[in-house]
């Protein structure tokens, strides 16, 4: 079982105001042209956790962790910024699970949407909005040996 989406939503406005910015969450899943960072949690449950970003909102979170103000933003500080918040969510998800689990590194890469979009009551997407725009933010459980609390 995957963890409640109110959870999800709790840590994504965590992280996210911890950067300086709001967000409500938004009644669609859209997904943005930019970014996307994957990071996988090992344990008694396999999960993935991850964040799409859209390119302004990338260049912006950037800009302030790395208090550039290179114009345009380095992509490579884009895509750092990107990791790291898929790192933020998913220690804070991780800190959700039962038992001993480990934390990789995270994969960040371009896209384009529209991606796949995975069908399973083991994947959740959900869409946020802040002053710069809409992320989404997934979860998909692989292994239900353990649910999630």
């Amino acid at each position: 079982m995957l963890p409640a989406e109110e959870a999800i939503q709790v840590i994504t406005r965590e992280v996210f105001s911890s950067l300086g910015y709001d967000t409500s969450p938004a009644p669609v899943v859209t997904h943005p042209e930019g970014l996307a960072s994957t990071v996988e949690i090992a344990g008694p449950a396999a999960v993935t956790v991850g964040v799409e970003l859209p390119w302004d909102l990338a260049s912006n979170l950037a800009a302030l962790l790395f208090e550039t103000t290179e114009n345009p933003t380095p992509t490579e500080l884009m895509r750092d910024v990107t990791g790291e918040i898929a790192n933020m969510l998913g220690g804070n998800i991780k800190g959700l699970m039962p038992g001993a689990t480990t934390l990789s590194l995270p994969v960040t890469k371009s896209i384009a949407p529209p991606p796949d979009e995975v069908t399973s009551p083991n994947h959740m997407a959900m869409a946020f909005d802040c002053e710069l725009g809409r992320f989404v933010v997934t979860v998909t459980l692989h292994s239900a040996e353990e649910t999630l609390q």
